[in-house]
């Protein structure tokens, strides 16, 4: 099952404290990207977690995104899940 994480630019309606703090800590790892993508993408891996995924697969899917090391797109579903799901 792969994540579908959003390429293409999207705006926001309200950006908040928690969302203001994901993107700086995404950015500060080295992953830059529209804040809205950032965010968008980072519900997507939420919402696979919800659906039944594992972190680890999350994780290989996002890997599997240009720009992104296994590394960084684990840290990015660490970020993800610590912001937006921190029920898993």
């Amino acid at each position: 099952m792969a994540v579908p994480l959003v390429l293409l630019s999207m705006g926001i309606a309200h950006a908040d404290s928690n969302d203001d703090d994901f993107v700086q800590q995404v950015n500060s790892i080295g992953i830059i990207g529209a804040p809205g993508n950032l965010i968008t993408n980072a519900h997507t891996v939420c919402q696979f977690l919800n659906q039944g995924g594992t972190q680890q697969s999350a994780a290989n899917n996002v890997a599997s995104m240009p720009g992104f090391t296994p590394a960084g797109a684990a840290t990015f579903v660490s970020l993800s899940v610590s912001h937006y799901c921190p029920g898993h």
